[in-house]
């Protein structure tokens, strides 16, 4: 169950990336700028949501039954 709550977090981490994503290329009226910006460019608020919707995936060990 808290493989599923971390993965549908690091969903709305990435929905809340690209919101801020495409609203960024809507004001600017093109995407030549904001494609090519490096994490440490962002707000925090949104490096920390592309952080964790970009991260590895911890794989849980696999259950082996009797």
């Amino acid at each position: 169950m808290q493989a599923e709550i971390a993965e549908l977090n690091r969903v709305q981490d990435l929905l809340k990336f690209k919101a801020w994503y495409y609203t960024q290329a809507v004001a600017e009226n093109t995407e030549a700028r904001i494609k090519h910006i490096q994490p440490q460019d962002m707000p925090e608020e949104i490096r920390k949501a592309y952080e964790n919707s970009h991260a590895e995936l911890e794989c849980p060990p696999a259950h082996v039954g009797n």
